[in-house]
């Protein structure tokens, strides 16, 4: 799996040439972007800065709706059920879009017919984070070896069955002939508390929230799940410099609305999207959380999700990954 700056750039020129293609009308009222998470953590931050951009720049108010749960599929039913409402709109991302329709056969929606990519947003590279105290390590290799010396297999969190996070070690315990037993929660927040008690040992995750534990010693991050290193964490290795080989992921959030729009409201709203993903305030913004954004990834999002759809879908079958198994 490798992720180059190529397959998140593209470039929306051709709508920024076309403004004779925009609706009149739109938008003639208030629209929301729907978080499929609580807030405060990077996609919940990420939608609110879209939507004062938007809000300031097409001159109607866009807000944001949290509606968490069931990995996504609460807020993704609502927004897939919004046929034609240009004003209806959802932060989705690689584990919504291109995973969970290969590991829940009972979706209530179908993410290739129900839904218009409007942008990609951001690539979010992972890392693997261990508590130094439970996991006496200090590189991938010590960490291998570490946790094969264990007599049973070895606990992570996850921020549940099915997410990025959980596949991403499952794609580990493949690569690196490791044994270690899945603990999802619920609330993400709470893998923080625990990691950083020592009640959790370790975690493949979106850097962010462990960055200031990981500054202070009491969390340690060994490597990044990226092709190349995170400018944000320079000296730590990518999972292929550190031995993984093959080892790469890199997650991504994206806005999407539901189908059957009038293509005038889609040629504004990716337009307004890209203007907003290209500021350098909003890359400055969200650099130290460690998002890239990626501002040319309007005009090809709809044939990423299809080259992400048919990357994960092999994985997935490959590694017969599944909900039930940890």
């Amino acid at each position: 799996m490798n992720f180059t700056r190529r397959q998140f750039a593209a470039t929306a020129c051709a709508a920024l040439a076309s403004p004779h293609a925009f609706s009149a009308d739109y938008p003639s009222k208030t629209s929301r972007i729907v978080v499929p998470l609580g807030p405060g953590n990077p996609m919940d931050t990420l939608g609110r800065a879209l939507a004062t951009s938007l809000g300031e720049t097409l001159g109607q108010p866009f807000v944001v709706e949290n509606r968490p749960g069931a990995a996504g599929q609460i807020a993704s039913e609502g927004i897939a059920k919004a046929v034609g409402d240009p004003h209806q709109l959802l932060m989705g991302s690689l584990g919504i879009m291109g995973i969970s329709p290969f590991l829940y056969p009972n979706l209530p929606y179908d993410v290739k017919r129900d839904f218009t990519p409007v942008a990609l947003c951001a690539a979010v590279p992972y890392a693997l984070v261990i508590n130094p105290r439970v996991v006496p390590v200090n590189t991938v290799a010590e960490f291998l070896q570490w946790a094969r010396s264990q007599k049973t297999p070895t606990p992570y969190a996850s921020v549940g069955s099915g997410s990025v996070s959980h596949v991403c070690t499952v794609a580990l315990t493949n690569a690196a002939g490791i044994s270690l037993t899945q603990v999802a929660y619920r609330q993400p927040s709470q893998i923080v508390t625990d990691m950083v008690k020592g009640d959790m040992p370790m975690i493949i995750d979106t850097p962010s929230p462990y960055l200031p534990f990981a500054a202070d010693g009491r969390l340690r991050i060994l490597a990044v799940t990226s092709p190349r290193r995170m400018s944000i964490l320079p000296n730590v290795p990518t999972m292929a410099e550190a031995g993984v080989a093959g080892y790469d992921v890199v997650s991504w959030f994206g806005l999407y609305a539901p189908r059957d729009l009038p293509p005038a409201s889609v040629d504004t709203l990716r337009t307004h999207v890209a203007r907003a993903l290209r500021s350098p305030k909003l890359r400055e913004q969200f650099l130290p959380q460690g998002l890239e954004i990626t501002p040319d990834g309007a005009a090809d999002f709809a044939a990423f999700n299809e080259r992400e759809r048919t990357r994960w879908q092999a994985f997935i079958q490959r590694n017969e990954v599944k909900l039930d198994k940890m």
